[in-house]
């Protein structure tokens, strides 16, 4: 699929957005699958950068599933949204992403996945992503589906993008162990109990 896309570039040069993956509930209902076997069958995915280095003018891109998932860093001048939806991401896509160079990116939301199915990244990997030095203009910030939401948590605290941050959020996995109570959440990051906050659990 990747590459017959990016065949088509001559094709779609007015192309700005495309998720690939974009399978929902009602579908998976329709075909007799469960949610659950949904996550844990992993759609298969490969190296989805090719697609950024032919469509130029992308705006918006995003991809679900993590089996056989590859992101190399990549620099992409136009690129506002990136979405990866995975239920275990490989560490290896997680450093592809920190790593990239994306100067126009504005939203970013990341479902890193649980530990338990395979999703071996830690905090640290996030470490360029939490600088914000290659994500100027980063405005959105999320990292859900992750079973390790006090770590995540503590490295927002201090996280020198979530000054510039209109919104920041930090999702726990189903299968993880939960999310912290507000007493466990550095002081930076406890809700404040008024509209308007910037972070959001």
């Amino acid at each position: 699929m990747i590459k017959l896309l990016v065949s088509t570039r001559d094709q779609l040069p007015a192309l700005r957005a495309l998720f690939l993956g974009d399978i929902n509930e009602e579908l998976l209902g329709d075909c007799g699958i469960s949610e659950e076997s949904y996550w844990t069958s992993h759609l298969t995915q490969g190296e989805v950068t090719p697609l950024l280095n032919a469509f130029t003018e992308l705006e918006e891109f995003g991809v679900r599933g993590d089996t056989d998932l590859s992101f190399p860093a990549v620099r992409h001048e136009r690129l506002r949204k990136l979405v990866v939806e995975t239920s275990a991401m490989p560490v290896e896509v997680v450093r592809g992403v920190a790593a990239s160079d994306l100067p126009a990116l504005e939203h970013l939301d990341l479902w890193l996945g649980a530990s338990a199915w395979g999703g071996h990244y830690e905090v640290a990997d996030l470490a360029p992503i939490l600088a914000g030095t290659r994500l100027p203009a980063l405005r959105h910030l999320a990292l859900r589906n992750c079973d390790d939401q006090d770590g995540i948590c503590t490295a927002l605290a201090t996280a020198p993008v979530v000054a510039r941050l209109d919104e920041c959020r930090a999702r726990t996995s189903p299968h993880g162990a939960g999310p912290p109570s507000p007493s466990r959440l550095p002081r930076a990051l406890r809700p404040p109990g008024r509209a308007g906050s910037r972070f959001r659990p």
